[in-house]
């Protein structure tokens, strides 16, 4: 490939290495009728190998554009799914830290105030963050203005007094760290859940898609009973 390259460019037509390894790949060998790569190439072959490549390179015919559309298009996904993997990734990291120091944080005792109220805090800060980890991660049309983010935070602060409110806390500080991540998990679905519901109802949801968008990811049965649900608070 290396010396594909190499002689394109002598011949002042500078290709990327993966348009030279791709033509490579198909180019075929007249007297075997198989492809070049097919086999192990002696000397000789790889030298006619190289010569045809170059000689590909260097026409402009409807077959090496579209190869090259094609390589194009890949390369651009690759590109594109790297990111979003990365953007999971990072997200994931984030969300794990926020659960870590909610599990390892310790109160002075069962009636601490001041504890529980410092915990009600970073649970509150982790449901903030899930909450708009999918604008963050880019996933929505939606811009996190700072008006937006103002009104998702009061409408988790508000789900989430309606779920767990301070007093309940005190179970939750008695549970292992196992136990406290599940609630964790569970607590997040349902606050989101409820500004789902919310936007369904057009009554809140700030920063959400509606159910509507999201009907790749929830179940048939999942969508008709939120439609039926919300159908009958709106009569």
């Amino acid at each position: 490939v290396k010396l594909i390259v190499y002689q394109c460019r002598e011949r002042g037509n500078p290709v990327a290495d993966t348009l030279a390894a791709y033509v490579a790949e198909t180019i075929l060998d007249q007297a075997s009728g198989e492809f070049f790569l097919k086999n192990k190439l002696s000397e000789d072959a790889m030298k006619t190998l190289v010569s045809l490549v170059v000689d590909k390179l260097g026409t402009d015919t409807p077959s090496l554009n579209t190869i090259k559309l094609q390589i194009g298009y890949h390369s651009a996904y690759l590109q594109q799914e790297f990111q979003r993997q990365q953007t999971i990734s990072n997200l994931t990291l984030e969300a794990n830290q926020h659960i870590e120091d909610i599990v390892k944080f310790e109160t002075k005792s069962a009636n601490d105030y001041e504890g529980i109220k410092t915990l009600y805090k970073k649970i509150f800060k982790y449901l903030l963050f899930k909450n708009t980890q999918h604008i963050l991660g880019k996933y929505s049309s939606i811009q996190l203005t700072p008006s937006i983010h103002n009104t998702i935070e009061r409408e988790v602060a508000a789900a989430l007094e309606s779920v767990l409110p301070h007093a309940g806390l005190r179970p939750f500080l008695s549970l292992s760290a196992t136990d406290k991540e599940t609630q964790l998990c569970e607590l997040s679905n349902i606050i989101i859940g409820i500004r789902l519901f919310n936007k369904e109802i057009k009554k809140g949801g700030i920063g959400l898609e509606p159910v509507s968008y999201t009907h790749l990811t929830l179940p048939t049965k999942a969508q008709v009973q939120i439609s039926v649900v919300a159908g009958s608070l709106k009569k």
